[in-house]
């Protein structure tokens, strides 16, 4: 009945209940006098029920319910939330696949590919661009995108990352510069918010 209707139940002198089953409804081999019983409930649905028998002194009352729907409910936020923490940690498996399934495809791309905060700060960054800086890209990441690819103290003239980040739209620019070899070197940069 509990489990069924979501209802509490209190019952004192149950021998005289015409509903009571002992072969249903108490623990074998253990006579009851007594008995209150609530709902464990996790998001509008029944998983079992708390009982309570044979109260010490006296009959179960009103307030004795009050404090057992109290525990039922601290029981089944309790259930709810140890599903909640195990759905969250097979989330954040999934989403830790995806994201090395994501790097890995990006560092498969043969051209400089970082991600960077509006701190200039890069997040992430490329196995491409790790091998041109000569160095791992986890080495490269939390540090200061001017100062780790062109050891500056200010972010660099023709970059337009500012405005990017400032006007949250998408820019495309050349730039052309000498390498160290002294050949002309041209690069297709796009940034994007």
């Amino acid at each position: 009945y509990v489990f069924s209707t979501q209802q509490h139940l209190l019952r004192n002198q149950l021998q005289q209940d015409p509903e009571f089953n002992p072969a249903v409804d108490t623990p074998p081999g253990y006579a009851v006098r007594s008995m209150i019983a609530v709902p464990l409930v996790v998001r509008g649905n029944a998983l079992g029920v708390m009982c309570g028998f044979n109260k010490k002194k006296g009959d179960f009352t009103e307030f004795d319910m009050a404090i057992f729907t109290s525990l039922a409910g601290s029981v089944s936020e309790a259930v709810q939330n140890g599903w909640l923490f195990s759905r969250n940690a097979d989330r954040q498996r999934e989403l830790l696949e995806n994201r090395n399934t994501l790097q890995a495809l990006i560092d498969g791309i043969p051209h400089s590919i970082y991600t960077i905060n509006d701190q200039w700060q890069l997040v992430g960054v490329n196995q491409s661009k790790a091998d041109e800086m000569e160095t791992h890209a986890r080495d490269l990441v939390g540090q200061v995108c001017y100062e780790a690819f062109f050891d500056r103290e200010t972010p660099c003239e023709h970059c337009r990352v500012a405005e990017t980040l400032a006007q949250k739209t998408a820019h495309r620019w050349v730039l052309n510069f000498k390498g160290e070899d002294a050949l002309p070197r041209e690069w297709d940069v796009n940034a994007y918010p």
